[in-house]
């Protein structure tokens, strides 16, 4: 197998990812705005600012099991309580 084809079947799955959700700029649910903007989906956040967000966001503290890395992309699952705060402070906006 190509190792190029896996890198591209992983660029495809951020995207497919992405499209699903809205994004938003930090100051949308009160964090920091060097915590970088986060795609928001209704069950999880995404974004490829993975170090700001966890840093000024405060994401460092979401466990590793409710987080996925694809590609550059790192997923936060709804799972942990801080998720689920930026999902709801996000809904209807």
């Amino acid at each position: 197998m190509d190792i190029s084809y896996v890198f591209e079947k992983i660029e495809d799955l951020k995207y497919e990812i992405i499209e699903k959700c809205t994004y938003h700029k930090p100051g949308t649910f009160g964090l920091d705005a060097r915590a970088g903007g986060v795609y928001v989906c209704e069950s999880f956040i995404a974004t490829s600012l993975s170090r700001s967000l966890d840093y000024y966001g405060g994401m460092e503290y979401v466990d590793a099991e409710d987080t996925l890395q694809v590609g550059e992309l790192k997923v936060y699952f709804s799972n942990s309580d801080r998720v689920q705060d930026v999902i709801d402070s996000c809904i209807g906006i």
